[in-house]
């Protein structure tokens, strides 16, 4: 029997097999062995483990895993406060300020980033002597003000419905005490005695810890 005899009576399946055999074969003599990379500078060994390109990948890293820390003590909360003050409140806010975010304790700061207070028009107009702030501290006047009004028609006396917007407000933030001294009230130079309007307040700030 020739050897073109002897190729005819191998099946078309055993050829097919055999040629995936000396592909893999071939892919294995170039790629099979471990694969080791080394960077001093990442300071990491990655080993590739792979017999026939479907092994284990490992990944040690020990030095950066090290190296990134994610400190949650320090980093800075973005946060929303949403207060409706009622008009006896507005009235009194001289006597009685009123807390719009309360101190975030020792070793934290509240940075104020925006201020919006929409004056909801209750049909009385107020009549303040003085302007009106928000400020950090437990009095009006204790503090470093934050955003101040003026006593006049724009918002405050407004004779009917006001807004006003207070963007990147230029203040000194004041480090809680876990009582009062960092909070964020609103007050009055002087109470009202008129005025039946709703102060809603939304301001967006940020509670930092510094170490």
């Amino acid at each position: 029997m020739s050897y073109g005899d002897i190729l005819n009576t191998i099946p078309i399946s055993a050829v097919r097999r055999g040629l995936e055999k000396i592909k893999d074969l071939l892919v294995t003599a170039y790629i099979a062995a471990d694969v080791v990379v080394t960077n001093a500078h990442v300071a990491a060994d990655v080993v590739v483990t792979n017999a026939h390109i479907a092994a284990d990948v490992v990944v040690t890293n020990a030095h950066v895993a090290a190296d990134v820390v994610v400190d949650d003590a320090r980093k800075e909360v973005g946060q929303v406060a949403n207060v409706e003050v009622a008009f006896a409140d507005v009235r009194a806010a001289n006597t009685t300020p009123v807390v719009l975010i309360a101190d975030p304790g020792v070793g934290k700061y509240i940075i104020v980033d925006e201020v919006l207070l929409f004056h909801d028009y209750g049909g009385a107009t107020y009549a303040f002597t003085g302007t009106a702030s928000i400020q950090y501290g437990a009095v009006e006047g204790g503090a470093d003000v934050i955003t101040p009004y003026p006593d006049d028609a724009t918002i405050l006396e407004a004779t009917g419905d006001a807004l006003d917007v207070s963007h990147g407000v230029d203040c000194i933030p004041v480090e809680g005490d876990g009582s009062d001294t960092g909070q964020i009230i609103y007050a009055s130079a002087a109470d009202s005695i008129t005025g039946t309007g709703v102060f809603k307040f939304s301001i967006k700030y940020r509670i930092v810890a510094i170490a």
